[in-house]
């Protein structure tokens, strides 16, 4: 095992790639938890660029865009608001929460 690789370079890869996913579910974790903050002091904007951040991170999250689109809305941003709850309702077509909302 002398010239031997303790790793493969197929196995370097899984695992940076799962170091990767990580990371980005640390950040999108991070941004919520600071735009749900935002929100809960009426700070709108600051709640929307946190959500955004967040949806950066992981944007497959229909509930990010759902709280996005209640910070827009909250701003008087309907059309955004809109947006973001239609991208939601695409994520999870059967959420009688997002339908209504919209």
């Amino acid at each position: 095992m002398h010239g031997d690789a303790l790793f493969s370079s197929a196995s370097l890869k899984v695992v940076s790639r799962h170091a990767v996913a990580l990371a980005a579910a640390l950040d999108a974790a991070a941004a919520l938890r600071a735009g749900d903050a935002a929100f809960s002091r009426s700070e709108y904007f600051a709640a929307v660029r946190h959500f955004s951040e967040a949806i950066d991170a992981d944007a497959t999250s229909a509930m990010l865009l759902h709280k996005r689109a209640s910070a827009h809305i909250s701003l008087g941003d309907h059309s955004a608001g809109a947006r973001d709850l239609s991208a939601a309702l695409e994520l999870e077509p059967s959420s009688i929460q997002f339908l209504l909302q919209r």
